[in-house]
């Protein structure tokens, strides 16, 4: 600390202080009053759980039949689109540029600048959270549960569970690819739930895949949904107590923080951003051939 520069000091003691605040101080209740039930992680799950049940009674024992009576051309559709269920689809990119803002942010850049890294990264950290970790949750879970898949050899039907099972033949609940998928699309709904529709559309085909490749049964996708349209909740909720991304509003709602000076200067700054690398680079001096 004493080899820094006063103003590099100064800027980690503000660091220091400000992730000090929101870390350790005691968060205040998030609704002033009752929010609508969707915005609620307690009630939905107990709503999903509801529907669970009501799925593997009904649809579970009929679902292998029902996905075998469409003809190849249609599930080798849902073959092709259910890999992209998939976590790595999208962890991937967003780690990638998360890290890319990072070191950005250790620049010295006009103010502009480091107001939209840091705005955007924590958006995309967000995002990241609410993917990885009901993710996490989902393969401890279908660890814990062990229920056969269907079709697999010897199983003795939708009720099938071995505790514990290492293989990924006793591994259906919850499904992993719908809990991602579901994960993404939630998290992105409530940043900008405008989209919402769109959002929505890719955990249901995700989920229609799982089941017509016969990897689940219709109540593990359930089981995915809740997992994830819970976990991504409660993240949210954690994030509004600390005032991070999201702010609750007296209605009981959580909405996104909106910073409309950072976001509309967001791509004017990546514009001047380019335009001092290119300068620089430009600068650079040329490297003369050797004869």
């Amino acid at each position: 600390m004493a080899d820094l520069p006063d103003r590099d000091a100064g800027a980690l003691e503000r660091l220091r202080g400000h992730l000090r605040r929101t870390f350790e101080r005691r968060p205040k209740p998030l609704h002033p009053v009752r929010p609508p039930v969707w915005q609620r992680p307690a009630d939905l799950a107990g709503a999903f759980l509801v529907a669970v049940l009501v799925t593997i009674l009904v649809l579970d024992p009929h679902a292998q039949a029902w996905a075998m009576s469409y003809d190849d051309s249609v599930r080798g559709f849902f073959y092709w689109v259910t890999r992209y269920g998939k976590a790595d689809w999208f962890l991937w990119p967003l780690g990638l540029t998360l890290l890319a803002i990072l070191i950005a942010s250790g620049f010295e850049w006009p103010l502009k600048v480091r107001a939209a890294l840091h705005h955007w990264g924590a958006r995309i950290a967000f995002i990241i959270a609410a993917v990885a970790i009901p993710g996490l949750a989902t393969s401890l879970l279908k660890l814990v549960v062990g229920r056969a898949r269907p079709g697999v050899e010897g199983s003795h039907g939708i009720l099938d569970v071995t505790t514990f099972a290492l293989g990924a033949d006793f591994q259906s609940f919850p499904s992993g690819h719908t809990t991602n998928a579901i994960t993404l699309a939630v998290a992105l709904t409530v940043l900008w739930p405008r989209y919402w529709a769109f959002f929505l559309s890719f955990p249901i085909i995700i989920g229609t895949s799982r089941v017509m490749v016969l990897d689940h049964y219709p109540s593990d996708v359930m089981g995915g949904w809740l997992l994830g349209a819970v976990g991504v909740l409660w993240i949210r909720n954690w994030c509004a107590r600390r005032k991070l991304v999201f702010r609750p509003c007296p209605g009981g709602r959580v909405v996104r923080r909106r910073l409309p000076h950072v976001e509309s200067a967001t791509w004017p700054a990546l514009r001047d951003t380019a335009q001092s690398l290119l300068t620089a680079a430009a600068a650079m001096p040329q490297s003369r051939p050797r004869d």
